[in-house]
This record gives C-alpha cells, sequence and structure tokens, in this order.
C-alpha cells in the first residue's frame, strides 16, 4: 500500500504453500496499510493442516507486537489459552545455578518512594487486581521494600532488607509488626481460631 493507501491493503510475500494451491494454504507475510494516514503494520500468518493462513503475530506501526494480539496495546502484548497444558507464556532456563533468574524486571529510572510492580488479577481496576512490587527508597538503603498489594491498596504487606515484615505498616520495627484497625473490637490485629 502506498500513500494514503486503503486500509487493509498491502503486498504479500508467500514463503510456502500447497503446490496445487500456493495461495490459500501456507506461510507468508503480509505489510498492511492501518489507515489512510500512512499507517502500517509487518503481518505473520501459518496454516495448519487444511486450513487458509491465520494471524499469529503482528508488528503495528507504533512498534507494538501483538502475539495471537491483533490490536497490540504494549511493547509485548501476548494472547493465549493459558491453560495448564497450553499456558499464554512458558519460560524455561536452560541451566541451574544456586539462584536462577527466570526474570529480571528492572527499572533503573526509579526515584525515591517510586514502585517497580508485577500485576496480576482479572483486570487493572480496584480490588479487581493485585501486585508485588519494589518500592525503592535510596540505593542500598534498608527503607526499600518488597511490597505486597491490591489494586488501589497499597503496602497492605511489606519485607525490609533486614528482614523486618510489616502488616498494614511500611516501616516494621521488628521481626514482626503489625498495625490494626483501632477499634480491637470489632476488628482486631490478630485472630486465632479453632479448627
Amino acid at each position: 500500500g502506498g500513500q494514503n493507501s486503503t486500509s487493509g491493503s498491502g503486498a504479500r510475500l508467500y514463503l510456502s504453500g500447497c503446490e496445487n494451491d500456493p495461495i490459500s494454504r501456507g506461510t507468508l507475510i503480509q505489510g498492511e496499510s492501518t489507515d489512510t494516514s500512512n499507517g502500517h503494520a509487518l503481518v505473520f500468518k501459518v496454516s495448519s493442516a487444511s486450513s487458509s493462513p491465520s494471524e499469529r503475530l503482528r508488528i503495528n506501526s507504533s512498534g507494538f507486537i501483538g502475539v495471537g494480539q491483533s490490536s497490540p496495546s504494549a511493547q509485548l502484548d501476548v494472547v493465549g489459552q493459558g491453560s495448564a497444558a497450553n499456558p499464554t507464556l512458558e519460560l524455561n532456563s536452560s541451566t541451574s545455578d544456586a539462584f536462577n533468574h527466570s526474570i529480571n524486571a528492572f527499572n533503573s529510572n526509579l526515584t525515591a518512594g517510586e514502585y517497580q510492580l508485577i500485576v496480576v488479577g482479572k483486570e487493572g481496576s480496584s480490588k479487581n487486581s493485585g501486585y508485588i512490587g519494589y518500592e525503592w527508597n535510596g540505593a542500598g538503603s534498608d527503607s526499600n521494600l518488597l511490597t505486597f498489594g491490591h489494586w488501589a491498596a497499597d503496602n497492605l504487606m511489606n519485607l525490609t532488607p533486614t528482614g523486618f515484615l510489616g502488616i498494614g505498616t511500611d516501616s516494621p520495627d521488628g521481626l514482626l509488626t503489625i498495625k490494626g484497625n483501632s477499634d480491637a473490637t470489632s476488628t482486631p490485629s490478630i485472630r486465632l481460631l479453632d479448627g
């Protein structure tokens, strides 16, 4: 598709195909115009047995990559089944050591009081997801925190580099510090139940 081309138009490069049907079967790379303002995407399609090629990967005009996702909204946007047999994402290290790093999620731009988070849940809204994160407050500082929270409910449980654990406080001053509701009769800080 050239300048002001129609959305959806573009050239195709066929890499394989059936001898008798090279167009509707096989593997192809397609340059696709996504709008009339020179926005383009690069699309990769493959076919399973007796099927027409289906989109499997896309790089859009913003450089976002979608795997199983035709409208990626992040640098890498992966959509999959998410079952035990077919997880959406699987990482398998090829070697083993004392401490095996499957993921390093760093942010060298953090300033004091900022967080780096891994969010899990249903969606990004209040009480519909939670996170494990790291609050950075200074280089090598004992005030840095490994923290657990919910979306819109931050710092519910916090672990310091010295091994102090705080529940309801981000400033634990002992191995376990619990800060509860001032109304201990309705919401006790600690509740022990039998059986």
